[in-house]
């Protein structure tokens, strides 16, 4: 008789899953323990591990994640070098911009404004310029580069007084400095010193022969004694010296003028253009060049120019009022004529100009009061004297 008893196999896989997963677990002991670097690295940062195993998981990461680079800094532009090396090239408006951003950023820099102002200078923006130099002194009373700017700007602008008592501050705070021995040169050439301007001249060129305003300054005070041949002469060193400065070609094209060699007065001031188009003074000068011919057309094109380069430059609304004159255009003429007199010019020509645009219009009140300003500053000048009888 046999006994009743259950004939299906044994149940041998729990045992044979527990085996498999002790093994696993032996496995990712292994692993984890001594080889780390077989487990994904986007895995591993969200294993549960126990303490002992978090520096080596710490340690898989690091092998494998490179870290964060460091950021590499900005370099810091020097824009005080910037405008320097524009000035150099002949760059004058991206000059102008480079030391407006360098003073901004560097608000107290006295050297900056100095530089600043003396680019103005060249830019017939006077005032400005003026303004520029001051700052310079104010946050560096001892500023030479300041005193020479200011000098510069001062004597340009025709304010020749201040402009020496600037100049000869210059020199007493920087004796060494060729600079403000030629800046001081030209002032006193312009106040009709002769024997001083020349002495300060060869001075300046003695302290540093190499400094293109020491040279440029010597050609000046042989430009203001009539020798425009010596000056034309020291004017081309110092264009050797600063090759891309068109203010240089434009000292070049007055002196040619002077000799009556206007053909070669004209190349220089094509030159001058060429080198800078917006330079308002060689734009000025060309339009009066075309103007003494009659070519009126050519003349206002260059002076229109000569005022979209500065709108600050006021012979080039003079000038333009000469064109307007000239082709009885009377009330464009009285326009530009107060436009230039607004901006501070003096012209004597300006002036009557103005009175006999004003007595054509039958406004001779107006007109009155610009030739008696004529006769103030020329008591015997015919024109401002028949616009008088004119308006009688």
């Amino acid at each position: 008789m046999y006994l009743d008893y259950d004939r299906r196999k044994p149940r041998r896989w729990p045992y044979v899953l527990a085996i498999l997963l002790l093994a696993a677990a032996a496995a990712a002991g292994y692993v984890v323990k001594s080889r780390p670097d077989l487990i994904p690295v986007n895995q591993i940062r969200e294993l549960p591990l126990p303490d002992p195993l978090a520096t080596q998981v710490a340690l898989r990461i690091a092998t494998v994640v490179p870290p964060t680079p460091t950021p590499i800094p900005t370099p810091k532009i020097d824009y005080l070098m910037r405008g320097d090396a524009f000035f150099h090239e002949g760059q004058l408006s991206d000059a102008l911009t480079a030391y407006e951003t360098a003073a901004q950023l560097d608000p107290d820099n006295a050297v900056i404004y100095a530089r600043w102002s003396r680019v103005l200078t060249l830019r017939r923006s006077f005032n400005k310029a003026i303004e520029k130099a001051n700052r310079a002194i104010e946050l560096n009373p001892n500023s030479v580069e300041g005193y020479a700017a200011l000098t510069v700007a001062l004597d340009w602008s025709g304010q020749y007084d201040k402009a020496l008592a600037a100049g000869r501050k210059a020199t007493q705070l920087g004796p060494n400095s060729s600079d403000a021995w030629a800046l001081l040169a030209e002032v006193e050439a312009d106040k009709g010193l002769w024997e001083e301007s020349m002495d300060t001249a060869e001075k300046a060129v003695s302290l540093d022969p190499n400094n293109w305003a020491a040279v440029r300054n010597l050609g000046y005070v042989w430009e203001t004694r009539g020798e425009w041949r010596k000056a034309i002469e020291q004017y081309e060193k110092a264009s050797q010296l600063e090759p891309r400065l068109s203010a240089l070609r434009l000292d070049v094209a007055r002196n040619k003028k002077a000799l009556k060699d206007m053909d070669g007065a004209r190349a220089e001031l094509m030159r001058a253009i060429q080198l800078d188009p917006q330079d308002p003074q060689a734009l000025d000068d060309l339009g009066v060049m075309y103007y003494s011919n009659q070519q009126y057309k050519l003349a206002a094109d260059n002076f229109e120019k000569a005022i979209q380069a500065n709108p600050d430059f006021g012979p080039a609304y003079g000038h333009l009022g000469w064109v307007y004159y000239a082709l009885k255009n009377w009330e464009e003429a009285v326009s530009h004529f107060e436009k230039a007199i607004s901006m501070g010019e003096t012209k004597l020509d300006f002036y009557y100009q103005l009175g006999l645009a004003y007595a054509y219009l039958k406004q001779c009140d107006k007109a009155r009061v610009w030739f008696n300003k004529s006769l103030q500053i020329e008591p015997n000048l015919d024109l401002a004297k028949q616009g008088l009888k004119l308006c009688e």
